[in-house]
């Protein structure tokens, strides 16, 4: 290999290095994408589920726990109680299936509309959660 080639294939083995151990790490870490498997247990956070039936004689609230029927068994234990703060290693993928959460929650009402809203404390001792909602149309 000539001189050349040996330095440009050692500058893409550094570039390729950077990347892989410090640029994904840090944006992971700063929210820009999944969370990577090396933090999932190194922190948690609190979240609470808040499910309303959206009808004409008003909002209805509907347990997060009545959902538990329509999951499998795997994600019954991120229903059942989540009407209060409960702890977990991670939120990140509750908060991406929130549409899911809300057509679920079609099935538990006869409402013609559904709203799921999901406060998150990261770290717990955050005083203001992390508010996400989803809202749906429930098919009649």
């Amino acid at each position: 290999m000539s001189a050349g080639r040996e330095r440009r294939a050692r500058r893409i083995h550094l570039i390729a290095g950077v990347l892989a151990c410090a640029v994904v790490p840090l944006a992971s870490y700063a929210g820009l994408g999944p969370p990577l498997a090396w933090s999932m247990y190194s922190g948690g956070g609190e979240y609470r589920l808040e499910i309303t039936a959206l009808a004409s004689g008003g909002p209805e609230p509907i347990a997060p726990t009545r959902l538990a029927a329509y999951v499998r068994p795997d994600d019954v234990p991120f229903f059942a109680g989540a009407d209060h703060f409960r702890y977990e290693a991670n939120g990140y993928w509750l908060r991406q299936a929130l549409p899911e959460v809300a057509a679920l929650a079609c099935r538990a009402t006869h409402a013609p509309r559904v709203r799921v809203t999901l406060e998150e404390r990261w770290p717990p001792a955050q005083r203001r959660p992390i508010t996400d909602t989803a809202e749906r149309r429930c098919a009649r």
